[in-house]
Parts: C-alpha cells; structure tokens; sequence
C-alpha cells in the first residue's frame, strides 16, 4: 500500500515538472519569435529609411538652383521616389505595396553613377532591389511579411528668399518660389513563423529629401 501512494505521489511530480517544462518551452518559444519577428520589422524600417533618405541625392544638386542677380528660370526637377502596386508605378495620391528611388553617386576618380533601389512586397516576403534584380530580403523561415503599404503625404509652402533682378540690384521683387514636400508613410505586418498567433506591426514617416520646385519666373 504505502508503495502505491509513493508511486502515485511520484508520478504526480513528475507530471507537475513535465507541465512547468513544458509551460516554460512555449513561453521562451514565444518570446524567441516575438522578439525575431520585432527585429526584422525594425531592420527593415531602417534600411528604408537610410534609402529614402538618399532618394534624389546629386552632387550636382547646387544646379538646381539659379545664380543670385540672375532672372530665375525654371531648375530641372530632381528625380522622385515612386510608389508601387503589384510591380507597377502608381501616382502619388494611392497606396502601394512598394516603391522604387533613385540617386546620384559620384565618389573621388570615379563617373557618376545612377543608382536604383526599391522595396516590394512578393507574396509573403520582402524584396529589395539591388543592382536592378530584386533580392529575397528577409528570412523565410523567421518571418511572413503579410502586409506592405506605403503612402505619399505632401504638403506645399512659400519659400522666404527673394530676389534681387540683374538689371537693378537695389530692387527686390518676389521670385513666388513654392516648395512641395513629401512625407513617406510605411506600414509594415509580419508574422512569425516559429509561432503563426504572433503577429506584429511597425509604422513609420520618412521626410524625402529633394522635394519637387515649383519656380514662377518675375520680371523685374
């Protein structure tokens, strides 16, 4: 009898263990997945960010910009950030699954190099272009990326300069110089594959560099 009750107590343990271990295995589970799936949200956000910084970027930017005493003219328009839906470009004013950048590079010794960059969103990964093919960018086996969107909010304002006309430098007339700025908006929903209930977001608002002129030439 009292080699019975020892047996049941025994068991008893060792079935209380088993379920702590087990608690514990799917906790740290848990969090191993929440916490790679957070990473690779934040890297992501963070490598668009770095590009969409350099959207537009030319070394011979000054050239947008006419000579102060100069009659202005209208510059050439630097190039702009272009949104994306299913691989396709789409105008500033809907919401895409991707986009593609481009800018200028020109080190020391070396010519000017025009370079493309872009995120998309394939399927359930994510996809960055690189040297004009796009490239697997996320792990497959950590993360699902199930949703993608991106969207351009512009604003517009006055520029304070004015100029002065080249026939007389004393008088100083409105150049009417407006600038349009944008502001990416990306959000970005991933899933883990290590635990599928762990779903998380990240969102993020990128200034873009290099925003459209708009340059109303004044006689003077």
């Amino acid at each position: 009898m009292d080699l019975m009750v020892g047996m049941a107590v025994g068991l008893f343990l060792c079935a209380v263990a088993g379920t702590l271990m087990l608690s514990q295995w799917r906790e740290h589970r848990h969090l191993l997945a929440e916490t790679l799936l957070q990473q690779e949200l934040r890297n992501a956000i963070a490598l668009m960010r770095h590009e969409v910084h350099r959207s537009g970027a030319d070394p011979a930017a000054h050239e947008l910009m006419p000579e102060r005493g100069r009659l202005p003219s209208r510059p050439a328009e630097a190039p702009r950030l272009q949104l994306l839906r299913g691989g396709a470009p789409i105008p500033d004013e809907s919401a895409g699954d991707g986009l593609r950048l481009v800018y200028v590079r020109a080190e020391a010794g070396e010519a000017r190099r025009r370079i493309e960059r872009g995120f998309r969103l394939q399927g359930t990964q994510l996809q960055y272009l690189l040297e004009h093919s796009w490239q697997p960018w996320s792990d497959s086996n950590t993360v699902r990326f199930i949703r993608m969107e991106v969207r351009l909010a512009g604003s517009e304002g006055s520029l304070p300069d004015a100029c002065p006309c080249a026939g007389s430098p004393r008088e100083v007339r409105s150049c009417d110089t407006r600038l349009q700025a944008q502001t990416l908006h990306v959000l970005l929903v991933g899933q883990s594959r290590l635990d599928p209930h762990t779903v998380r977001s990240i969102s993020s608002s990128i200034h873009v560099r290099n925003q459209r002129l708009e340059w109303t030439a004044a006689s003077c």
